[in-house]
């Protein structure tokens, strides 16, 4: 970042770090900076999202994970991890929905294992 003050990947990265430590109000200012620089980086959607889910906002995760299908509708990460929050929220058809659109590249389904 000191080298390249618009490299969003890097503020991405930095991000993760700062959120895998726990300091949640110092990686949203780098995914907001990344986003800021690419308003379209669905990695930095993906990440926030991430990040929201585990700070306690299932609404903002929700917003972002959407945001990043809605930009990558091939992101299978996002889609299964959209699934796992509707299904924290208690939206078990929606988590559904959500793993079933997911098919990695070896063709196979994920399995989940849920009763609905």
């Amino acid at each position: 970042i000191e080298i390249d003050r618009d490299y969003g990947d890097a503020y991405v990265n930095r991000g993760n770090l700062h959120r895998a430590n726990g300091d949640f109000d110092s990686a949203l200012a780098d995914y907001e900076a990344a986003l800021k620089l690419n308003p379209l980086d669905d990695l930095a959607l993906f990440n926030r999202a991430i990040m929201r889910g585990e700070w306690g906002d299932p609404d903002g995760a929700m917003i972002d994970y959407t945001e990043a299908i809605r930009i990558n509708p091939q992101y299978g990460e996002a889609y299964t991890n959209r699934g796992s929050q509707r299904m924290d929220m208690g939206d078990a058809k929606g988590a559904l929905a959500d793993w079933s659109e997911y098919i990695p590249a070896d063709g196979d389904r994920i399995s989940v294992g849920i009763t609905l």
